[in-house]
Protein backbone atom coordinates (compact mmCIF):
# COMPACT_ATOMS: atom_id res chain seq x y z
CA UNK A 1 0.00 0.00 0.00
CA UNK A 2 1.62 3.30 -1.49
CA UNK A 3 0.70 6.15 0.46
CA UNK A 4 1.61 10.19 0.20
CA UNK A 5 2.19 10.86 4.06
CA UNK A 6 2.33 14.73 5.62
CA UNK A 7 4.69 14.44 8.95
CA UNK A 8 4.52 17.88 10.56
CA UNK A 9 6.62 18.10 13.56
CA UNK A 10 9.61 15.49 11.50
CA UNK A 11 12.19 16.56 13.70
CA UNK A 12 10.64 15.96 17.17
CA UNK A 13 10.73 12.83 19.12
CA UNK A 14 8.02 11.86 17.57
CA UNK A 15 8.34 12.65 14.04
CA UNK A 16 11.82 11.08 14.26
CA UNK A 17 10.45 8.16 15.87
CA UNK A 18 8.07 7.81 13.19
CA UNK A 19 10.57 7.70 10.21
CA UNK A 20 12.22 4.88 11.86
CA UNK A 21 8.58 2.07 11.43
CA UNK A 22 6.63 3.29 8.51
CA UNK A 23 6.49 0.65 5.79
CA UNK A 24 9.79 1.90 3.31
CA UNK A 25 6.76 2.08 0.47
CA UNK A 26 5.17 5.18 1.82
CA UNK A 27 6.08 8.61 0.88
CA UNK A 28 6.76 10.45 3.93
CA UNK A 29 6.72 14.56 2.90
CA UNK A 30 8.73 16.25 5.97
CA UNK A 31 8.70 19.80 5.29
CA UNK A 32 11.32 21.65 7.49
CA UNK A 33 11.46 25.17 8.23
CA UNK A 34 12.37 26.54 5.06
CA UNK A 35 9.28 25.15 3.35
CA UNK A 36 6.94 25.53 6.02
CA UNK A 37 7.43 27.63 9.04
CA UNK A 38 4.36 26.41 11.39
CA UNK A 39 4.91 29.80 13.68
CA UNK A 40 4.49 31.83 10.55
CA UNK A 41 0.94 32.85 8.37
CA UNK A 42 -2.02 30.35 8.74
CA UNK A 43 -1.67 30.53 4.60
CA UNK A 44 1.97 29.11 4.79
CA UNK A 45 0.87 25.63 5.86
CA UNK A 46 -2.80 25.90 3.21
CA UNK A 47 -0.11 26.66 0.67
CA UNK A 48 2.10 23.97 1.28
CA UNK A 49 -0.74 21.21 1.86
CA UNK A 50 -2.61 22.10 -1.72
CA UNK A 51 0.84 22.19 -3.44
CA UNK A 52 1.87 18.82 -2.11
CA UNK A 53 -1.76 16.84 -1.36
CA UNK A 54 -0.81 14.36 1.01
CA UNK A 55 -3.43 11.02 1.48
CA UNK A 56 -2.32 11.13 5.06
CA UNK A 57 -1.51 14.22 8.06
CA UNK A 58 0.23 13.29 10.63
CA UNK A 59 0.41 16.19 12.88
CA UNK A 60 2.97 15.80 15.41
CA UNK A 61 3.95 19.02 16.10
CA UNK A 62 3.36 20.97 18.89
CA UNK A 63 4.44 23.48 21.22
CA UNK A 64 5.61 21.26 24.14
CA UNK A 65 6.84 24.09 26.27
CA UNK A 66 4.66 23.82 29.51
CA UNK A 67 5.86 26.36 31.77
CA UNK A 68 6.67 28.57 29.05
CA UNK A 69 3.24 28.42 27.70
CA UNK A 70 1.80 30.57 30.93
CA UNK A 71 4.45 33.90 29.67
CA UNK A 72 4.32 32.76 25.68
CA UNK A 73 0.71 31.89 25.35
CA UNK A 74 0.66 33.01 21.82
CA UNK A 75 2.55 30.34 20.35
CA UNK A 76 1.03 27.83 22.28
CA UNK A 77 -2.10 28.69 20.84
CA UNK A 78 -0.89 28.90 17.15
CA UNK A 79 1.00 25.48 17.34
CA UNK A 80 -1.59 23.49 19.53
CA UNK A 81 -4.80 25.37 18.35
CA UNK A 82 -4.77 27.24 15.17
CA UNK A 83 -2.48 24.97 13.28
CA UNK A 84 -4.90 21.61 14.43
CA UNK A 85 -7.61 24.16 12.95
CA UNK A 86 -6.59 24.41 9.65
CA UNK A 87 -5.51 20.66 9.27
CA UNK A 88 -8.57 19.79 10.18
CA UNK A 89 -10.40 21.97 7.89
CA UNK A 90 -8.41 20.65 5.00
CA UNK A 91 -8.52 17.54 5.54
CA UNK A 92 -12.21 17.67 5.79
CA UNK A 93 -12.56 19.80 2.50
CA UNK A 94 -10.02 17.00 1.00
CA UNK A 95 -10.76 13.65 2.09
CA UNK A 96 -7.32 12.98 4.27
CA UNK A 97 -7.01 11.26 7.08
CA UNK A 98 -5.92 13.09 9.88
CA UNK A 99 -4.02 11.87 12.86
CA UNK A 100 -3.77 14.74 15.53
CA UNK A 101 -2.25 14.09 18.90
CA UNK A 102 -3.00 15.76 22.03
CA UNK A 103 -2.41 15.51 25.64
CA UNK A 104 -3.36 14.32 29.36
CA UNK A 105 -2.56 17.89 30.39
CA UNK A 106 -6.57 18.11 28.85
CA UNK A 107 -7.59 16.75 32.56
CA UNK A 108 -7.61 18.41 35.53
CA UNK A 109 -4.64 16.00 36.34
CA UNK A 110 -6.41 14.42 40.11
CA UNK A 111 -8.33 11.45 38.48
CA UNK A 112 -7.30 7.83 41.10
CA UNK A 113 -8.43 6.06 37.68
CA UNK A 114 -7.59 5.58 34.57
CA UNK A 115 -8.55 8.28 32.30
CA UNK A 116 -11.05 6.97 29.00
CA UNK A 117 -11.52 8.81 26.24
CA UNK A 118 -15.00 10.39 26.63
CA UNK A 119 -14.30 11.74 30.10
CA UNK A 120 -15.04 15.51 30.38
CA UNK A 121 -11.93 17.93 30.04
CA UNK A 122 -10.61 20.30 32.84
CA UNK A 123 -7.30 21.93 31.70
CA UNK A 124 -5.50 23.82 34.71
CA UNK A 125 -2.73 25.58 32.94
CA UNK A 126 -2.26 27.46 29.51
CA UNK A 127 -0.69 24.57 28.10
CA UNK A 128 -3.42 22.60 28.77
CA UNK A 129 -5.91 25.07 27.80
CA UNK A 130 -4.20 25.16 24.35
CA UNK A 131 -4.07 21.75 23.74
CA UNK A 132 -7.79 21.35 24.64
CA UNK A 133 -8.92 24.14 22.19
CA UNK A 134 -6.78 22.30 19.56
CA UNK A 135 -9.01 19.37 19.73
CA UNK A 136 -12.20 21.27 19.74
CA UNK A 137 -11.77 22.22 15.95
CA UNK A 138 -10.73 18.95 14.99
CA UNK A 139 -13.89 17.04 16.58
CA UNK A 140 -16.06 19.94 15.60
CA UNK A 141 -15.11 19.40 12.07
CA UNK A 142 -15.41 15.78 12.08
CA UNK A 143 -12.34 15.30 9.69
CA UNK A 144 -11.69 11.34 8.56
CA UNK A 145 -9.27 10.46 11.12
CA UNK A 146 -8.31 10.24 14.79
CA UNK A 147 -7.55 12.39 17.72
CA UNK A 148 -4.97 10.25 20.08
CA UNK A 149 -3.71 11.69 23.65
CA UNK A 150 -1.18 11.05 25.17
CA UNK A 151 1.19 10.92 28.04
CA UNK A 152 5.04 11.69 29.07
CA UNK A 153 6.40 11.08 25.48
CA UNK A 154 9.69 10.24 25.33
CA UNK A 155 12.72 9.42 22.99
CA UNK A 156 15.66 10.79 20.66
CA UNK A 157 15.37 14.20 19.02
CA UNK A 158 18.06 16.34 17.74
CA UNK A 159 20.96 16.00 20.00
CA UNK A 160 22.05 19.84 20.12
CA UNK A 161 19.06 20.55 21.41
CA UNK A 162 18.87 20.33 25.47
CA UNK A 163 15.45 19.74 27.86
CA UNK A 164 13.49 18.45 25.47
CA UNK A 165 12.31 15.75 27.92
CA UNK A 166 12.07 14.70 31.24
CA UNK A 167 14.68 12.14 31.02
CA UNK A 168 17.11 14.67 29.66
CA UNK A 169 16.14 17.07 32.05
CA UNK A 170 17.28 15.19 35.12
CA UNK A 171 20.55 13.99 33.65
CA UNK A 172 21.12 17.54 32.92
CA UNK A 173 20.35 18.44 36.65
CA UNK A 174 22.30 15.32 37.97
CA UNK A 175 25.32 16.74 35.87
CA UNK A 176 25.43 19.18 38.78
CA UNK A 177 25.05 17.92 41.61
CA UNK A 178 22.56 19.46 43.10
CA UNK A 179 19.44 18.35 44.73
CA UNK A 180 15.94 19.39 42.81
CA UNK A 181 12.91 18.84 43.70
CA UNK A 182 9.93 16.43 41.61
CA UNK A 183 6.36 15.71 42.31
CA UNK A 184 5.28 12.94 43.62
CA UNK A 185 1.44 13.44 43.44
CA UNK A 186 0.84 12.87 40.29
CA UNK A 187 0.59 9.65 38.51
CA UNK A 188 1.20 9.35 34.62
CA UNK A 189 2.22 6.88 32.40
CA UNK A 190 5.51 7.46 30.20
CA UNK A 191 5.27 6.48 26.43
CA UNK A 192 8.51 5.51 24.23
CA UNK A 193 8.05 7.34 21.49
CA UNK A 194 8.60 4.15 19.10
CA UNK A 195 5.49 2.36 20.96
CA UNK A 196 3.62 5.60 19.73
CA UNK A 197 4.95 5.68 16.68
CA UNK A 198 4.18 2.00 16.16
CA UNK A 199 0.56 2.86 17.05
CA UNK A 200 -0.06 5.65 14.80
CA UNK A 201 0.80 2.83 11.80
CA UNK A 202 -1.48 0.87 12.83
CA UNK A 203 -4.08 3.47 13.09
CA UNK A 204 -3.21 4.34 9.19
CA UNK A 205 -3.74 1.27 8.37
CA UNK A 206 -6.72 0.58 9.78
CA UNK A 207 -8.09 3.95 9.86
CA UNK A 208 -10.12 4.23 13.49
CA UNK A 209 -11.70 7.68 14.08
CA UNK A 210 -12.87 9.36 17.37
CA UNK A 211 -10.50 10.11 20.12
CA UNK A 212 -8.20 7.45 21.16
CA UNK A 213 -5.51 6.96 24.50
CA UNK A 214 -2.14 5.65 23.70
CA UNK A 215 0.06 5.35 26.64
CA UNK A 216 2.81 2.57 26.88
CA UNK A 217 2.40 0.32 29.81
CA UNK A 218 2.57 0.75 33.38
CA UNK A 219 2.32 3.89 35.57
CA UNK A 220 4.28 6.18 38.14
CA UNK A 221 4.97 9.55 39.40
CA UNK A 222 7.42 12.25 38.70
CA UNK A 223 9.34 11.69 41.47
CA UNK A 224 9.52 7.72 41.16
CA UNK A 225 10.42 7.86 37.40
CA UNK A 226 13.30 10.54 37.95
CA UNK A 227 14.81 8.09 40.77
CA UNK A 228 14.58 5.66 38.37
CA UNK A 229 16.23 7.61 35.81
CA UNK A 230 18.81 8.53 38.50
CA UNK A 231 19.74 4.86 39.43
CA UNK A 232 19.94 3.77 36.05
CA UNK A 233 22.60 6.79 35.04
CA UNK A 234 24.56 5.91 37.61
CA UNK A 235 23.57 8.97 39.52
CA UNK A 236 22.82 9.30 43.72
CA UNK A 237 18.54 8.82 43.62
CA UNK A 238 18.66 10.90 46.80
CA UNK A 239 19.13 13.81 44.37
CA UNK A 240 15.62 13.88 43.59
CA UNK A 241 13.41 15.42 46.50
CA UNK A 242 10.00 14.80 46.90
CA UNK A 243 7.15 17.51 46.75
CA UNK A 244 4.19 18.39 46.07
CA UNK A 245 1.77 20.73 43.74
CA UNK A 246 -0.13 23.70 44.81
Amino acid sequence: MSLRIGLLGASGQLGCALQTVVPADWQLLRPNRAELELTGPISQLTHWLDAHRPEVLINAAADNAVEQAETEPDRAHQLNTAIPLQLAAWATQRGAYLIHFSSDYVFAGNQSEPIEPDDPTEPRNAYGRSKAAGEKPFQAKNPPGVLIRTSAVFGQRNPTQRDFNFIEKILNRAERGQPFSVRNDLTFNPTWANDLARFTVRCIQHRPSGVLHCTSAGATTWFDWAQEILRQSGHDPALAIPTQGD
